[in-house]
């Protein structure tokens, strides 16, 4: 209640337009009704796979463009939209200018996703930040979004369980396969987790490749854990890493 307490304040003693557009919104949102409903038609025909946002006439799963040829640890991902426009400067703002109160409008909006491809897991977890990089940024922004999730959807958020051991190099402009092999070996489950047969929904601010949530998934299967669904705000496309 104290941090909702306090996100709220930040919205009234920092008043803004619209995030996408710049222009007035009602008191207690943060975008446009036309913003909004961009993000919401870039909320369909989405590869059930990879989550990727693609045209009406599109290839889907195996033959995806987006993600045709990788091997995923996961069953599937839904994502908010593509990493752009509306969603991308929202994402930014909460990920970068730490605008924690952006944290209810991001989980919505990935709460109605989940709800319109009917994910269930039974406990929710996120892709946790090395804590060195935690500490720079001043805010694990996955772990308080999953923690958001997981209260709305009404199941447990395991916090703590899955980590991140090692840092590893940046991954900007690396391919899926440079991807896969830098987070190798960079998360674990911590010893005495008890994961066996349950199922896991994963998230994420964004996914580029898939090679980062593929490899949390491995690791959380390893451990024992049955499914893992992947959960992200938003997608990048082939064409925006390259």
């Amino acid at each position: 209640m104290l941090r909702r307490a306090l996100d709220l304040l930040v919205g009234i003693v920092y008043p803004g337009g619209c995030y996408g557009c710049g222009a007035e919104v009602d008191t207690g949102g943060y975008l446009c009704a036309d913003c909004r409903e961009s993000i919401r038609r870039a909320q369909e025909n989405q590869c059930p796979r990879c989550g990727a946002s693609l045209g009406p006439d599109s290839a889907r799963g195996a033959n995806c463009p987006e993600c045709r040829g990788h091997v995923f640890s996961f069953r599937s991902a839904v994502a908010c939209g593509p990493y752009e426009g509306v969603l991308g400067a929202l994402v930014r703002a909460y990920k970068y200018n730490r605008e924690v109160m952006l944290v209810d409008e991001l989980a919505g909006f990935l709460l109605a996703q989940l709800r319109r491809h009917e994910v269930r897991a039974d406990f929710v977890v996120a892709v946790p930040m090395h804590p060195l990089r935690e500490m720079g940024r001043g805010l694990d922004h996955a772990g308080r979004l999953a923690e958001k999730v997981a209260s709305e959807m009404g199941i447990t958020h395991l916090e703590g369980v899955l980590i991140r051991s090692r840092m590893g190099p940046r991954q900007v402009g690396l391919s899926y396969s440079a991807r896969r092999e830098a987070v190798r070996g960079a998360f674990k489950v911590v010893s005495g987790a008890r994961l066996k047969r349950r199922s896991f929904l994963l998230v994420d601010d964004v996914m580029t490749t898939g090679a980062t949530v593929s490899e949390c998934a491995r690791v959380l299967h390893v451990a024992g854990a049955g499914e893992v669904r992947v959960a992200v705000i938003a997608r990048q496309t082939r064409s925006l890493i390259l």
